[in-house]
């Protein structure tokens, strides 16, 4: 029999940025316990934001509360540009 212990939730992170044109997606969950069978639960009220080489920030939000952070270009644009470097920053507490 293993022992595992129950420990402090970690936020984990998912996403994928492209330069294609369109929404882009960064989804948040907490961590669970090892032997918890349900889906891990959507880290709620985030700040997430993506800053490109030059400067320009893109903020996500969580439009339906699910953890789902989206970004949705407003002139057709596309985030993501090959050789750009991007930071992503999350404020989460």
């Amino acid at each position: 029999e293993v022992n595992l212990r129950d420990s402090k939730p970690i936020l984990a992170v998912d996403g994928v940025i492209t330069n294609e044109v369109g929404e882009q997606r960064i989804r948040l969950t907490v961590s669970t316990s090892y032997f918890d069978t349900m889906p891990a639960p959507p880290a709620k009220g985030a700040s997430v934001t993506v800053t490109d080489t030059e400067g320009k920030i893109y903020p996500f939000t969580d439009p339906d509360q699910d953890g789902y952070y989206v970004w949705t270009p407003t002139n057709g644009e596309a985030m993501g540009q090959i050789g750009k470097r991007y930071t992503l920053r999350i404020d989460y507490s």
